[in-house]
């Protein structure tokens, strides 16, 4: 397997805090290879290195007004960064996700892609079939997910792929269903080619929809200045 390149804690703090979304010391969450292999394409890693980091989260990523304003509501702002990777011959992603539902619901979650091109890799929390699609995101878009799709995200660029998102405090994220299945119900390969993980159902068909997909209401300016203006607007997140 080869390794394209990587990137340290202190190379990817450096990084969001030219974009103005790092203040200072926060909760920071670090996702090794060897913490990656189980839901990995090719989980052979050979010679490389498995405490090298596959991806970053940043949480409370903004200033002490911004943090309190969000608190009042319930939210969080993260960041996460995930290096230029290539293993072998899949993208660098994050592990893979569910929110844990409610009674009746689960939680949003609405994120921007601050810096890259990503994949937000979707799929519905049903275990007799699934709907899945590739979204792929831009700088500047926004993507929102419902509660009942789980999601990896997919860095499909050569640099570092930055993103911000905006979570409730309350939301547990479940890993389980994604490490029993060795991943998602796709690997996204090298050249956009995708790879069926043959622990799913047999999928005839993914959808690979471009852009953003919020409401006006929700575009234009990036999430915090949004946010802050407007809190209202975000009452979704919190059901």
């Amino acid at each position: 397997m080869t390794l394209k390149q990587h990137l340290t804690q202190s190379d990817a703090k450096d990084l969001i805090s030219t974009y103005g979304t790092y203040s200072g010391p926060r909760n920071v969450s670090v996702r090794t290879l060897r913490e990656l292999a189980p839901v990995l394409y090719d989980r052979n890693l050979g010679t490389i290195p498995l405490d090298l980091p596959a991806y970053y989260v940043f949480r409370d990523c903004c200033d002490k007004e911004k943090k309190h304003l969000l608190w009042k509501h319930e939210l969080r702002y993260d960041v996460t960064v995930i290096p230029p990777l290539v293993i072998g011959e899949e993208y660098g992603k994050t592990f893979g996700h569910y929110h844990q539902r409610l009674e009746k619901t689960g939680h949003s979650e609405i994120f921007e892609v601050i810096q890259g091109k990503a994949g937000f890799l979707l799929q519905s929390q049903s275990e007799s079939s699934f709907d899945v699609s590739l979204r792929i995101a831009e700088k500047g878009d926004k993507v929102v997910i419902s509660p009942d799709m789980g999601h990896v995200l997919v860095n499909l660029s050569p640099i570092p792929l930055v993103v911000g998102n905006l979570i409730s405090l309350n939301c547990i994220q479940e890993y389980d269903k994604y490490l029993r299945r060795n991943g998602a119900a796709f690997y996204v390969l090298k050249n956009m080619r995708l790879s069926r993980n043959p622990r799913y159902p047999l999928i005839s068909k993914i959808q690979v929809p471009k852009g953003s997909n919020v409401p006006p209401s929700l575009g234009g300016l990036k999430l915090l200045e949004t946010f802050v203006n407007h809190p209202d607007r975000f009452t979704f997140l919190c059901p």
